[in-house]
């Protein structure tokens, strides 16, 4: 399974990055905000746990990744560059982060990317 989850990007863009995932063979979403409370795993298809949670809502862009192997995921993202489909928030499916919904993965690589442009770090070691 190789799937992209797309929040809050731009038409033009979108059309781009889902260009990019039908050359690749990846299946791609665009999440709706009513779905932001389901377990990313949930999205993915790979529970069937309906659960669904609040947050707080966001509206910035955002890409998922689930199951691309390390090669696919390097040839995605040069051309992510090539096409100049800059996204900031991207994230990577992890035995933790499965288990978020898409408010929490906002929150927590959000977190992470403003950490990274001031030089700091979000969690201690």
């Amino acid at each position: 399974m190789q799937e992209l989850l797309l929040y809050n990007i731009d038409l033009k863009k979108s059309i781009k990055i889902k260009n990019i995932c039908r050359s690749l063979n990846i299946s791609y979403n665009d999440v709706k905000k009513e779905n932001y409370g389901y377990k990313l795993e949930y999205l993915l298809n790979l529970s069937k746990d309906e659960t669904k949670s609040e947050g707080e809502d966001f509206n910035s862009e955002m890409l998922f990744i689930a199951g691309l192997n390390e090669n696919t995921l390097e040839r995605f993202l040069l051309m992510l560059n090539k096409k100049k489909c800059n996204v900031e928030l991207k994230a990577v499916l992890t035995d933790t982060n499965r288990f978020y919904n898409s408010y929490e993965l906002y929150k927590e690589i959000s977190g992470e990317h403003t950490a990274m442009k001031k030089g700091e770090k979000l969690h201690q070691a």
